[in-house]
Protein backbone atom coordinates (compact mmCIF):
# COMPACT_ATOMS: atom_id res chain seq x y z
CA UNK A 1 0.00 0.00 0.00
CA UNK A 2 0.96 3.84 -0.40
CA UNK A 3 2.20 6.27 2.19
CA UNK A 4 0.12 8.44 3.64
CA UNK A 5 1.77 10.72 2.02
CA UNK A 6 1.00 9.27 -1.46
CA UNK A 7 -2.60 8.66 -0.25
CA UNK A 8 -4.49 11.33 -1.62
CA UNK A 9 -7.95 9.09 -0.85
CA UNK A 10 -9.00 6.43 0.77
CA UNK A 11 -12.62 4.57 2.23
CA UNK A 12 -14.31 3.83 4.97
CA UNK A 13 -17.04 1.21 5.18
CA UNK A 14 -19.97 0.37 7.75
CA UNK A 15 -20.57 -3.45 6.69
CA UNK A 16 -24.06 -4.36 7.57
CA UNK A 17 -27.02 -2.21 5.38
CA UNK A 18 -23.56 -0.77 3.50
CA UNK A 19 -21.99 -3.30 1.99
CA UNK A 20 -24.02 -6.03 2.74
CA UNK A 21 -27.47 -6.94 2.67
CA UNK A 22 -28.44 -7.44 6.31
CA UNK A 23 -30.36 -5.44 7.73
CA UNK A 24 -33.65 -7.35 6.76
CA UNK A 25 -32.22 -10.24 8.19
CA UNK A 26 -31.42 -8.86 11.49
CA UNK A 27 -35.01 -7.69 11.26
CA UNK A 28 -36.59 -11.18 11.23
CA UNK A 29 -34.34 -12.26 13.86
CA UNK A 30 -35.29 -9.61 16.13
CA UNK A 31 -38.88 -10.77 16.25
CA UNK A 32 -38.23 -14.87 16.15
CA UNK A 33 -36.05 -13.52 19.60
CA UNK A 34 -38.70 -12.73 21.37
CA UNK A 35 -40.31 -16.30 21.06
CA UNK A 36 -43.71 -16.87 22.71
CA UNK A 37 -43.33 -13.01 24.07
CA UNK A 38 -43.95 -12.03 20.86
CA UNK A 39 -47.81 -10.20 20.44
CA UNK A 40 -48.31 -7.79 17.97
CA UNK A 41 -52.14 -7.03 19.42
CA UNK A 42 -50.67 -5.66 22.55
CA UNK A 43 -47.38 -4.29 20.98
CA UNK A 44 -44.72 -6.75 22.17
CA UNK A 45 -43.01 -6.88 19.23
CA UNK A 46 -40.23 -5.12 16.92
CA UNK A 47 -41.42 -2.74 14.53
CA UNK A 48 -39.89 -1.38 11.34
CA UNK A 49 -39.21 1.88 12.88
CA UNK A 50 -38.12 0.46 16.35
CA UNK A 51 -35.57 -1.45 13.96
CA UNK A 52 -34.37 1.74 12.09
CA UNK A 53 -33.87 3.71 15.16
CA UNK A 54 -31.12 1.11 16.26
CA UNK A 55 -29.29 0.33 13.14
CA UNK A 56 -25.32 0.57 13.98
CA UNK A 57 -25.64 0.56 17.51
CA UNK A 58 -24.35 -1.98 20.03
CA UNK A 59 -25.59 -4.99 21.34
CA UNK A 60 -25.45 -4.14 25.03
CA UNK A 61 -27.62 -1.11 23.75
CA UNK A 62 -30.13 -1.87 21.35
CA UNK A 63 -30.93 -5.09 23.51
CA UNK A 64 -32.63 -2.88 26.15
CA UNK A 65 -33.65 -0.26 23.87
CA UNK A 66 -36.21 -3.27 22.03
CA UNK A 67 -37.00 -4.57 24.98
CA UNK A 68 -38.11 -1.42 26.89
CA UNK A 69 -39.92 -0.13 23.87
CA UNK A 70 -41.44 -3.50 23.10
CA UNK A 71 -42.66 -3.75 26.69
CA UNK A 72 -40.55 -6.67 27.90
CA UNK A 73 -39.73 -6.97 31.49
CA UNK A 74 -36.73 -8.35 32.46
CA UNK A 75 -38.30 -11.05 34.35
CA UNK A 76 -39.49 -12.46 31.16
CA UNK A 77 -36.55 -12.11 28.90
CA UNK A 78 -33.01 -10.02 29.50
CA UNK A 79 -31.25 -8.44 26.99
CA UNK A 80 -28.73 -10.42 27.33
CA UNK A 81 -30.59 -13.33 26.50
CA UNK A 82 -32.61 -11.55 24.29
CA UNK A 83 -29.12 -10.77 22.00
CA UNK A 84 -28.43 -14.50 22.43
CA UNK A 85 -31.87 -15.40 20.84
CA UNK A 86 -31.25 -13.40 18.21
CA UNK A 87 -27.42 -14.96 17.35
CA UNK A 88 -29.09 -18.17 16.78
CA UNK A 89 -32.02 -17.05 14.55
CA UNK A 90 -29.32 -15.38 12.11
CA UNK A 91 -27.02 -17.97 12.01
CA UNK A 92 -28.56 -20.03 9.11
CA UNK A 93 -28.77 -16.38 7.73
CA UNK A 94 -25.21 -15.78 6.94
CA UNK A 95 -24.35 -17.68 4.11
CA UNK A 96 -27.41 -16.23 2.49
CA UNK A 97 -26.68 -12.96 2.73
CA UNK A 98 -26.60 -10.93 -0.58
CA UNK A 99 -24.18 -7.79 -0.83
CA UNK A 100 -26.12 -4.19 -1.35
CA UNK A 101 -26.53 -3.09 -4.80
CA UNK A 102 -23.45 -1.22 -6.05
CA UNK A 103 -21.27 -2.99 -4.13
CA UNK A 104 -19.43 -5.20 -6.82
CA UNK A 105 -19.02 -2.55 -8.65
CA UNK A 106 -17.48 -0.61 -5.67
CA UNK A 107 -14.94 -2.92 -4.98
CA UNK A 108 -13.79 -3.00 -8.86
CA UNK A 109 -13.53 0.75 -8.74
CA UNK A 110 -11.31 0.48 -5.58
CA UNK A 111 -9.08 -2.36 -6.91
CA UNK A 112 -8.76 -0.56 -10.71
CA UNK A 113 -7.30 2.90 -9.26
CA UNK A 114 -5.63 1.23 -6.06
CA UNK A 115 -7.81 3.17 -3.08
CA UNK A 116 -6.44 2.15 0.40
CA UNK A 117 -9.87 0.70 1.97
CA UNK A 118 -11.08 -0.23 5.73
CA UNK A 119 -14.40 -1.49 7.87
CA UNK A 120 -15.74 -0.02 10.44
CA UNK A 121 -18.21 -1.77 11.58
CA UNK A 122 -20.46 -1.77 15.10
CA UNK A 123 -20.17 -5.90 14.95
CA UNK A 124 -18.14 -7.54 17.51
CA UNK A 125 -15.00 -9.82 16.19
CA UNK A 126 -16.59 -12.64 16.26
CA UNK A 127 -20.07 -11.50 14.32
CA UNK A 128 -18.29 -9.39 11.72
CA UNK A 129 -16.15 -12.69 11.03
CA UNK A 130 -19.44 -15.32 10.78
CA UNK A 131 -20.37 -12.54 8.19
CA UNK A 132 -17.19 -12.09 6.08
CA UNK A 133 -16.33 -15.78 5.91
CA UNK A 134 -19.16 -15.60 3.15
CA UNK A 135 -18.18 -12.67 1.87
CA UNK A 136 -14.59 -13.26 -0.24
CA UNK A 137 -15.14 -10.17 -2.47
CA UNK A 138 -15.08 -7.82 0.60
CA UNK A 139 -12.53 -9.55 2.76
CA UNK A 140 -10.46 -9.04 -0.12
CA UNK A 141 -10.96 -5.41 -1.08
CA UNK A 142 -10.41 -4.35 2.81
CA UNK A 143 -6.54 -3.64 3.72
CA UNK A 144 -7.82 -3.42 7.42
CA UNK A 145 -11.18 -4.05 9.40
CA UNK A 146 -12.39 -2.39 12.59
CA UNK A 147 -15.22 -3.67 14.45
CA UNK A 148 -17.11 -2.79 18.06
CA UNK A 149 -14.72 -5.00 20.02
CA UNK A 150 -11.74 -2.73 18.86
CA UNK A 151 -13.28 0.33 20.13
CA UNK A 152 -14.12 1.91 23.34
CA UNK A 153 -16.65 3.81 22.10
CA UNK A 154 -18.75 2.62 19.32
CA UNK A 155 -21.19 3.91 16.79
CA UNK A 156 -22.35 6.65 16.70
CA UNK A 157 -19.05 8.16 18.43
CA UNK A 158 -16.47 8.10 15.49
CA UNK A 159 -14.13 6.21 17.16
CA UNK A 160 -14.43 2.74 14.43
CA UNK A 161 -13.95 5.06 11.38
CA UNK A 162 -11.34 7.10 13.33
CA UNK A 163 -9.16 3.64 14.22
CA UNK A 164 -9.71 2.84 10.81
CA UNK A 165 -8.22 5.64 8.85
CA UNK A 166 -5.23 4.77 11.38
CA UNK A 167 -5.16 1.16 10.57
CA UNK A 168 -4.68 2.35 7.07
CA UNK A 169 -2.17 4.93 7.78
CA UNK A 170 -4.46 7.42 6.52
CA UNK A 171 -5.50 10.97 8.41
CA UNK A 172 -9.16 10.88 8.83
CA UNK A 173 -9.10 14.03 6.42
CA UNK A 174 -7.98 12.45 3.23
CA UNK A 175 -11.36 9.31 4.06
CA UNK A 176 -14.10 9.20 2.33
CA UNK A 177 -16.73 7.37 5.11
CA UNK A 178 -19.36 5.39 3.68
CA UNK A 179 -22.53 4.92 5.77
CA UNK A 180 -26.45 4.25 5.78
CA UNK A 181 -27.43 4.99 9.44
CA UNK A 182 -29.04 8.45 9.84
CA UNK A 183 -26.63 10.25 12.40
CA UNK A 184 -23.64 12.17 10.55
CA UNK A 185 -21.33 10.50 12.53
CA UNK A 186 -18.59 10.14 9.51
CA UNK A 187 -18.98 13.74 9.22
CA UNK A 188 -18.20 14.41 13.19
CA UNK A 189 -14.99 11.78 12.57
CA UNK A 190 -13.97 14.50 10.28
CA UNK A 191 -14.09 12.99 6.88
CA UNK A 192 -15.98 13.49 4.20
CA UNK A 193 -19.46 11.35 4.14
CA UNK A 194 -21.40 9.57 1.82
CA UNK A 195 -24.99 8.37 3.22
CA UNK A 196 -25.99 5.41 1.06
CA UNK A 197 -29.49 5.00 0.20
CA UNK A 198 -31.65 1.96 0.97
CA UNK A 199 -35.39 2.56 -0.43
CA UNK A 200 -36.83 -0.45 2.08
CA UNK A 201 -35.85 2.10 5.15
CA UNK A 202 -38.36 4.68 4.04
CA UNK A 203 -40.77 1.87 4.60
CA UNK A 204 -39.69 1.52 7.89
CA UNK A 205 -40.58 5.09 8.89
CA UNK A 206 -36.89 6.97 7.96
CA UNK A 207 -36.87 8.72 4.34
CA UNK A 208 -33.37 8.17 3.57
CA UNK A 209 -31.28 9.98 1.11
CA UNK A 210 -27.99 10.00 -1.04
CA UNK A 211 -25.87 12.61 0.81
CA UNK A 212 -22.65 13.40 -1.14
CA UNK A 213 -19.93 15.77 0.10
CA UNK A 214 -20.91 19.64 -0.87
CA UNK A 215 -17.13 20.81 -0.23
CA UNK A 216 -15.63 22.20 -3.43
CA UNK A 217 -12.97 19.23 -3.19
CA UNK A 218 -15.23 17.08 -2.88
CA UNK A 219 -15.73 14.82 -6.06
CA UNK A 220 -18.15 11.73 -7.38
CA UNK A 221 -16.47 8.64 -7.62
CA UNK A 222 -16.77 8.46 -11.66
Amino acid sequence: MPSSDEVKVACLFDLDGTLLDFEEASFGALNTALGDLRDPSTGCEVTGKMHVSIIGTRKEHWSKQLLEEAKVPPSKLTPEQYVKNWEKALEAQYPKLGLMPGTIEMLAFLKKHSIPAALATSSDRATCDQKLAYQKDIRDAMQFVITGSDVDNGKPAPDPFLAAAKGLGVPIEKCVVFEDAAERRQIRAGGRGHRLRDDRQAVLGRQPRVVWPRRRDARQPR
